[in-house]
């Protein structure tokens, strides 16, 4: 089975959503943004295969703005350990 599409799981604060998709918006066709649970504040990312670096760039900058934390990235199948080059910091940019 060919899969085209990458997911990752962001958690936000409640407040932070509507920016969090501004700046996304702002990058031009990166990816695009659904609200899975907005009481937990789970926002689900979904770009193609091969912005991998764009993604973790937009990810590191959105962290300048608010906390950003990846709950699940659809390329590992299972919930995110960490940054790949920070294991200690589990999945927060």
């Amino acid at each position: 089975m060919d899969v085209f599409s990458r997911r990752i799981y962001v958690q936000l604060n409640r407040k932070d959503i509507a920016l969090f998709k501004f700046l996304l918006e702002s990058r031009d066709n990166l990816a695009y943004l659904t609200v899975i649970d907005k009481y937990k504040a789970v926002v689900q990312v979904v770009c193609g295969y091969g912005f991998e670096p764009e993604i973790h760039e937009f990810l590191s900058s959105a962290h300048k703005e608010m906390p950003v934390k990846v709950v699940y990235d659809s390329e590992q199948g299972t919930m995110a350990a960490g940054r790949r080059d920070d294991p200690g910091q589990p999945g927060v940019f």
